[in-house]
């Protein structure tokens, strides 16, 4: 009898350690990571009074560092900002492009993009008419997210208005009811094509930015690759199409803004989508 008490009382209290164990853990989880925040933001006010002394290059180091731990796109926007300081305009444009990438509806880095963009010939956008320049202007202002409150919005407006009107609480003509019907479903398959469009372009993004200077471009024929006299601008957006490390381990193959294929060392581009 007290052999079977005395095991009663050992599991009773190998279960209050677990249990304080457990709790112990959990307070010192949430003492850690308010400490990594703090650390985090520490640092990113140290590299914003770097920029603010015009010390770019100290500042680039620490938000390289911070860059392991977040995904933020106002982080890559201060990346780029410090890159076009110090001349640096291939890794100026491939941050902006970054930061586009995840919030395509950011101003502030899009703009830049443009400003450091036009000081690439090949990459200056053609000029284009007022209208393509509105629709373009629209798809940008929208990411994703905005894209899916809209959508549930849209649903939940289209759901109330079938509602009402199968319900006969809508007193209105049969003209109105279609013509309001027919606006809604048409907003709600206009935004979800946008939504799969730019999913789509996000998942599927091959872009790459030339971030050396004075990139050789090389010909990748007859299996064997050569130099040319030609050379890429830093800055330029191309198309990566497959690297052809089976033949030449390094180099890759990606397409000019005319079509052409050429091969470039992997090390003189970054992709956006990593």
């Amino acid at each position: 009898m007290k052999s079977k008490t005395v095991r009663i009382y050992i599991r009773m209290l190998s279960t209050l350690n677990l249990k304080l164990y457990g709790v112990v853990l959990f307070f010192l989880a949430m003492t850690t990571l308010p400490l990594q925040a703090n650390e985090l933001n520490l640092l990113f006010k140290q590299a914003n009074n770097f920029v603010q002394q015009g010390n770019y290059y100290d500042a680039v180091k620490i938000y390289h560092e911070l860059e392991k731990q977040s995904n933020d796109p106002h982080l890559f926007y201060n990346i780029g900002n410090c890159y076009s300081q110090i001349e640096e305009p291939g890794f100026a444009v491939y941050y902006y492009k970054k930061a586009l990438y995840i919030d395509s509806s950011n101003k502030k880095a899009r703009q830049a993009l443009e400003q450091a963009e036009s000081t690439i010939i090949s990459a200056s956008p053609a000029e284009s008419s007022f209208t393509t320049r509105l629709i373009f202007d629209f798809y940008n202002m929208l990411s994703i997210n905005r894209l899916a409150i809209i959508i549930l919005l849209l649903f939940i407006l289209l759901g109330s208005l079938i509602y009402l009107i199968l319900s006969q609480k809508l007193n209105i003509s049969i003209f109105a009811k279609r013509f309001y019907l027919t606006f809604s479903i048409f907003l709600l398959l206009m935004f979800i094509s946008i939504s799969i469009s730019k999913f789509s372009n996000y998942h599927n993004n091959q872009d790459i930015v030339v971030v050396k200077k004075n990139t050789v471009i090389h010909k990748d024929e007859e299996g064997r690759i050569f130099s040319t006299n030609k050379k890429l601008q830093a800055g330029l957006t191309l198309r990566f199409l497959y690297s052809i490390n089976e033949r030449k381990a390094g180099y890759s193959v990606v397409a000019l803004p005319n079509g052409e294929r050429i091969a470039i060392e992997d090390s003189a581009f970054r992709k956006i989508r990593d």
